[in-house]
This record gives structure tokens, C-alpha cells and sequence, in this order.
């Protein structure tokens, strides 16, 4: 009987152990959920955006609730309020992730720059705007901003300065703001067009250039003398501006204005219309 007594005192106190280190781990389990998630330790109390063209302290604070949402339930705001304005979590700050959210919902935003001095709980952001470098056209009243590699980042309203780049399509395309539209070829070969017909000694200018989104192997100028020219895209652009110029000087009496089209997608042949 006494060993039996013994045994069960033995095991009573071993059960009691157990409870009571579940209990203390509990416990300590508890506490740092609340040290990471919901005291301020690891809370950035400071946003600081250093470039004031666009306000971006609210999507800075979407950006921490929606990562947030993934370790602190509503549920838990609702038990202990007083945390619910500990959102910014150190822990959950990520270069890459908080610039890709920027950027989705501002197309506009090219760079973006973070920087968590963690000392001061403290985070810096800094960002460049695209600047815009075509005018792409849908329609007359469809236009869009493009950057130099090809972004579409905002729609232009329908009276926008002629001294931009213009860009047509003779087909809709799908736009996407903050996706590139064409490929960045397409676009470094239409700017050395511009850059091209820019000189003094350019044979014409370019009033805006048509291109056709299932066959981009040609493309369409039209000029600021009224006259389109076609050309292959893979052809030496020097070349067609030179064969031009020569066309244009052995034909003094010629009012070019008064054509329709000058056809160079058959070199060495021209055709006149």
C-alpha cells in the first residue's frame, strides 16, 4: 500500500510539473506575441516621405495592415484596442515588397528608395516620378503618357500639347498602367526616328507615327508637311532620310506638301503618290 501511495504521490507531482511548465511556456509564448506584434518595441512610430508631390502615407499604412492582417487577427484589436494603432511592425518591413506595393498603386512613381533607421523607429521613403516622353493614342479622345522604356503610367487628358511624341495604333490595344505596351526595342527605334528628323538638316518632320499592333514590322509617319511615309523598321533610317533629301533636291519644283505618300518599303525603289 505505502509503495502504491508512493507511486501515485510520484506521479500526482510529476502531473503537476507538466501543467505547470505548459503553463509558464504558455505564458512566455504569450508575451512575445505581445512583444513583437503589439507592444511598440518593434513599431515604427515615424514616416518620413521626402518627396511631397505625392502624399504616400496611406499606402504605407495599407501596405503594414495588409501584412499585418497575417499575424494579428481583428479579433485581437477587438479584446485590446489600445494596440490597434501598432500596425508598423519593424519585423514586417521589406524593401522589395513595400516598393512593388507603391508602384501598383502608383503607376506614375519610377523609383522608390526606403530606408528603416531602426534606432529611431523611423522609415524613410523617397521616389521619382516618370517623366513623360510619348503621347500614345488609342483614339482622339483614348490617349496615354509613356515613359522612355515604354510605360504606360497615366492617361492624358484629351487636349494635351502638340511638342510631345505622338504615338498612334491603327488597332486598340490592352493598356495596363505600369506595364510596358510595346517592347523596349520598339521604342529606342522610334526615338532615334525623332532624335533623327530633329536636325535642321532633316529632310521633314514627324507630326506623330501609326503603328499596327499585329504587324509592327512597318511603320507609318506622318509629317508635319501633311504626307505619310512608309518604311520598313529594320531599314537604315539614314539611309531613307537620306534618299529623301536627294528626292527633294532633284525636285525643286515639287510641292511635297501636296502628297499623299512617299513609299520607301521597297528599297531601292520609291514610290510617289
Amino acid at each position: 500500500m505505502k509503495r502504491k501511495s508512493r507511486s501515485f504521490s510520484l506521479y500526482r507531482k510529476r502531473r503537476i510539473k507538466f501543467f505547470f511548465f505548459i503553463f509558464l511556456a504558455l505564458i512566455f509564448i504569450i508575451f512575445c506575441y505581445w512583444f513583437i506584434f503589439l507592444s511598440d518595441f518593434f513599431q515604427i512610430k515615424e514616416v518620413k516621405i521626402l518627396n511631397n508631390k505625392i502624399e504616400l502615407t496611406k499606402e504605407i499604412d495599407a501596405y503594414f495592415k495588409k501584412r499585418n492582417q497575417k499575424f494579428v487577427p481583428l479579433f485581437i484589436y477587438k479584446i485590446f484596442p489600445q494596440y490597434e494603432k501598432n500596425f508598423r511592425n519593424m519585423l514586417l518591413y521589406s524593401p522589395s515588397l513595400i516598393t512593388s506595393f507603391i508602384k501598383n498603386n502608383h503607376p506614375e512613381i519610377e523609383n522608390v528608395e526606403t530606408q528603416l533607421i531602426v534606432k529611431n523607429q523611423l522609415l524613410k521613403i523617397d521616389f521619382t516620378l516618370r517623366k513623360t516622353e510619348y503621347l500614345f493614342c488609342q483614339t482622339d479622345n483614348e490617349c496615354y503618357f509613356i515613359d522612355r522604356n515604354g510605360v504606360v503610367f497615366d492617361k492624358a487628358p484629351s487636349i494635351t500639347g502638340s511638342l510631345i511624341k505622338t504615338i498612334k495604333v491603327i488597332k486598340p490595344v490592352k493598356i495596363t498602367l505600369g506595364k510596358v505596351i510595346f517592347n523596349e526595342d520598339l521604342f529606342k527605334k522610334i526615338d532615334k526616328f525623332y532624335f533623327l528628323t530633329s536636325t535642321p538638316q532633316t529632310p521633314f518632320k514627324i507630326f506623330f507615327i501609326i503603328i499596327n499592333p499585329e504587324n509592327l514590322e512597318v511603320i507609318k509617319i506622318k509629317t508635319t508637311e501633311g504626307w505619310y511615309l512608309y518604311f520598313k523598321i529594320d531599314e537604315n533610317f539614314e539611309y531613307i532620310l537620306k534618299t529623301i533629301q536627294e528626292l527633294k533636291a532633284s525636285r525643286p519644283k515639287t510641292d511635297f506638301s501636296k502628297l499623299e505618300y512617299i513609299d520607301c518599303r521597297f528599297l531601292p525603289k520609291i514610290y510617289l503618290k
